[in-house]
């Protein structure tokens, strides 16, 4: 027992050095490349961060430095950040991409954006990696010895030991809080595609009707954009947005059909461009691309309710069935006990 005691005590100052070295290259990084500054830079930055009047002063005013906010957000905040900044100069080019359009069809819940995000996922994975080390500290140097000393063949023999089973835990919770902001965010998107594909028909329907009226494409699409406080009109909204910068039309449109990737609005958009280049009639195109959404939004909603036997067999075996089996044969538990003891 003092063995393994002296074992855990200089285990712990290891991983405790370690993090303590490792801090100290992170920040001395840090400080080396702010300190490492040259002087044209300087001067860059105080002649654009400077204002007209405080150049053309050349007394020195004494003012006095407000601090506001708490400490987390004046001192740790900007060194996670630059940390964040950092790391993320390493990560593929079209990871990023992917993350941005996933975020932006989630409609960047809580103002994240790729790199705030990957800083969140990275955060809870060490997160997850602390709170395993903390579960098995206590019998980290039997588990050391267990790994050093058993072969892979025993170590599956020995599933069921304790001292596993709380590595295994640990691996989950590592394994959780790392794909949990993941989950989180595909779960958005799939809320958001969905109200996207359902609202398309009424959304066409309306186009339509202020294409009747004698509105152009465009300003029916602004219309519609002002008028509902849905995922598609937040959509039409982008695409006027990106056609008052200098966008055109097509491009706007396959913009949003390359973003949400969904076959209807793909096709919808297709015609849309379509129709543009042979001069057809704007309102019977979209009276037509409605109808025809409509009818696979009906097609859908069957698909679905020719998927629920299915899914109710699971809860049917589980849940029912037995409730069934012991309201019927429950009376007569009592009869065949009194048949067998005779």
């Amino acid at each position: 027992m003092a063995s393994l005691s002296f074992i855990d005590s200089t285990v712990l100052l290891i991983g405790i050095g370690s993090l303590v070295i490792i801090a100290g290259i992170v920040l001395t990084f840090i400080g080396v490349r702010t300190i490492g500054t040259n002087n044209i830079s300087r001067r860059l930055n105080d002649f654009v961060a400077e204002p007209i009047q405080a150049r053309v002063v050349h007394t020195p005013v004494m003012v006095q430095q407000v601090f506001s906010g708490s400490i987390f957000r004046r001192v740790f905040s900007p060194l996670i950040k630059s940390l964040v900044n950092y790391f993320y100069r390493y990560l593929p080019a079209a990871t990023i991409a992917e993350l941005d359009r996933k975020l932006l069809i989630a409609k960047n819940p809580f103002g994240l954006r790729a790199r705030e995000f990957n800083g969140l996922r990275y955060g809870l994975l060490f997160l997850g990696i602390f709170l395993a080390f903390l579960l098995n500290y206590p019998s980290l140097g039997q588990l050391i010895a267990l790994f050093a000393n058993t072969s892979i063949g025993e170590l599956i023999k020995r599933f069921s030991d304790p001292l596993l089973v709380r590595v295994y835990l640990g691996i989950a919770i590592i394994l959780i809080l790392y794909l949990l902001p993941s989950m989180w965010l595909n779960m958005l998107v799939r809320k958001s595609i969905s109200e996207i594909r359902y609202t398309l028909p009424d959304a066409l329907d309306m186009l339509s009707v202020c294409a009747d009226a004698g509105l152009g494409f465009d300003q029916a699409l602004q219309r519609v954009s002002d008028y509902w406080q849905t995922a598609i009109s937040e959509e039409f909204r982008r695409v006027i947005n990106e056609m008052e910068i200098g966008v055109s039309r097509a491009e706007a449109l396959r913009n949003m059909s390359d973003r949400l990737r969904i076959d209807e609005l793909s096709s919808f958009v297709a015609v849309i461009i379509q129709s543009e280049l042979l001069g057809m009639r704007i309102a019977d195109v979209l009276h037509g691309q409605a109808e025809q959404m409509r009818i696979l939004r009906h097609l859908r909603a069957k698909e679905i309710a020719y998927r629920l036997p299915a899914r109710m067999i699971v809860p049917l075996a589980l849940l029912i069935l037995p409730a069934i089996f012991a309201v019927i044969l429950g009376p007569l538990i009592p009869n065949l006990l009194e048949v067998f003891n005779r």
